[in-house]
């Protein structure tokens, strides 16, 4: 039984050891970290391993003949003893950083400091008395009658820690709450077992268990950090896409002023008027992130197609078949559609384009459509001017990032083209 008892203090110190060089090795490559928390984690483990170390030192040399190694046991038990206190103070430093400038989040690691002081005064009287422990000539530990007053202050340091973590848990999340909860418990309960069991590390043991929980806390905060800068570089994506939109659409507005403006000034003055209103709508949108109401979105391309209509007006013809209102969808969506058809769809030298924007819903989500019986617009080919593909790649982009929605060119019913535009119908605005 004492041979098992052995190896099995020896095996949770290798894991200890093992523990400790996987989490520093972790934290050394950590880039999403500051300075100041990579420190403490580099910290913390070094701790884990030397206490792991020591502790697979003396369990090592109290199996051994005692022949001239009851000092280096009692060295070696002193080292393991004194380091299995500096991963509970540890992490008490590490949640005063993580609750810095929060109102009494100081007095935390002053009460642990002096209860690792208290500790290590008792650790040091242990090495001129047999109270609390010691090593005979046969080099066997035994343990003192006051063995259990020793590892008081290690339970109150973690229970120092569990105090702070309660009573912060406002500002924790629910992962992290229940991480560092779960490591301010473990040692406390570790305290009490050790209490009881002597031929086991169960503090050590604990330890191990902490590292462990502390590795996980860094992989869930490097996760959660990469995904925040994946999502902020996908929404600076798209707004850059939707930035790349608006010369265009200026560009085309004044060219349609200028056609007017010699031959029918009071119409030119309507449609500045118009196009005011469009550019008003239209850097409201740029500038907008997840969500509009469609409503929205119409009446900011029912502004455009009114400065277009004075272009056009015997050769675009707009039809609306609007049979559903409430719901959501990515900004600046429908109108580069509807701009896209009228530039490839209206042509002097053909037959007027007539135009329809009709919505529907079904139990998937929500359809727009966008049809037109132009000479048709095939996504595919290759086109002299890629401003109208580059408007359609944003807009399916924006699409699939924002809502998961879909953009399908297709051919006409009729003839000419038949964009759709699909909504999931689980989209919250608030996305």
């Amino acid at each position: 039984m004492t041979i098992f008892m052995a190896i099995f203090g020896i095996a949770i110190s290798v894991c200890g050891i093992v523990m400790g060089i996987t989490g520093l090795t972790f934290s050394l490559f950590m880039h999403r970290t500051s300075a100041r928390f990579k420190r403490f984690f580099k910290y913390y483990y070094i701790a884990l391993i030397l206490y792991g170390a020591f502790g697979l030192t003396t369990g090592i040399l109290l199996g051994l003949p005692p022949e001239g190694l009851r000092l280096f046991s009692m060295g070696a038990l002193f080292l393991e003893y004194l380091l299995s206190s500096v991963t509970p103070l540890l992490f008490t430093l590490f949640l005063v950083t993580h609750f810095k400038n929060e109102e009494k989040s100081e007095l935390y690691l002053p009460i642990s400091i002096g209860l690792w002081s208290a500790y290590v005064l008792l650790l040091a009287m242990a090495q001129f008395t047999i109270l609390f422990y010691s090593v005979d000539s046969n080099n066997h530990f035994d343990r003192g009658a006051l063995y259990p007053a020793l590892l008081v202050p290690i339970l109150l340091i973690s229970l120092v820690n569990f105090i702070a973590v309660i009573n912060k848990k406002k500002l924790l999340s629910g992962k992290e709450l229940w991480i560092f909860a779960c490591s301010s418990l473990i040692p406390i309960a570790c305290a009490g077992l050790q209490m009881i069991y002597e031929h086991i590390p169960v503090i050590l043991l604990g330890s191990a268990l902490c590292g462990y929980l502390m590795l996980l806390y860094q992989i869930q905060d490097q996760k959660e950090k990469f995904e925040k800068e994946t999502e902020k570089v996908a929404r600076q994506q798209i707004s850059i896409m939707t930035l790349q939109m608006r010369p265009h659409f200026i560009f085309n507005t004044l060219t349609s002023i200028y056609y007017i403006i010699g031959s029918d000034p009071a119409k030119a003055q309507d449609t500045i008027e118009n196009f005011t209103s469009y550019l008003r709508q239209n850097f409201t949108l740029v500038a907008q992130e997840g969500l509009i109401d469609f409503d929205q979105e119409l009446e900011h391309t029912k502004a455009y197609l009114a400065v277009e209509k004075v272009r056009y007006e015997k050769l675009l013809f707009v039809d609306y078949d609007i049979t559903c209102h409430s719901f959501a969808l990515p900004p600046l969506t429908l109108q580069p559609i509807v701009e896209n058809a009228v530039k490839h769809g209206v042509d002097p030298e053909l037959n007027p384009m007539h135009l329809l924007i009709k919505t529907f819903k079904n139990p998937r989500g929500y359809y727009i459509v966008v049809e037109d019986n132009g000479p048709g617009y095939d996504e595919s080919a290759p086109s002299t001017d890629q401003k109208g593909h580059i408007g359609l790649k944003n807009v399916r982009y924006r699409l699939g990032s924002i809502c998961n929605g879909t953009l399908t060119i297709a051919k006409g019913d009729q003839g000419g083209t038949k964009a759709t535009i699909f909504i999931p119908a689980n989209i919250d605005k608030a996305n």
